[in-house]
């Protein structure tokens, strides 16, 4: 089968290209599937997601945060960086740590401080699910 059948017939599949063959309603032989990138395209899904977060319309309604390997360490010892940026006003703040395990501490003592401040508890923490955030 040449392209030119697979793209006049708007792209059949190989099961339908076969059948027209059969039943003689085309002539040539099929000799293998072709590598359309058109039907390539078609084909790919989209990545599989639980859920969406919802958008924020309020400042620290949601919260993304994420760890960093700081190279070479800071003249404090600091090996790794938590970074927190807030979705709607893209305010963000930084923490330099030593260990990734200190993130917990950092991660708790900003939720108070917002709570103390603005009167806010976030609704989501949006992270890569990384070790430092399963606590």
């Amino acid at each position: 089968m040449t392209p030119d059948w697979h793209l006049n017939l708007g792209h059949p599949s190989d099961s339908y290209i076969k059948a027209l063959l059969k039943e003689g309603h085309i002539s040539g032989t099929f000799t293998e599937s072709l590598k359309c990138p058109v039907c390539q395209q078609a084909k790919i899904k989209n990545c599989p997601h639980s859920k969406m977060l919802p958008h924020s319309n309020s400042p620290f309604f949601k919260i993304h945060m994420d760890t960093r390997q700081i190279n070479p360490p800071t003249r404090k010892g600091h090996k790794y960086v938590l970074v927190s940026i807030d979705d709607l006003s893209c305010f963000n703040r930084t923490c330099g740590m030593k260990e990734k395990g200190e993130a917990e501490e950092y991660i708790k003592s900003y939720l108070r401080e917002i709570k103390n401040k603005l009167g806010i508890t976030p609704a989501y923490l949006h992270t890569d699910r990384g070790g430092e955030f399963n606590s």
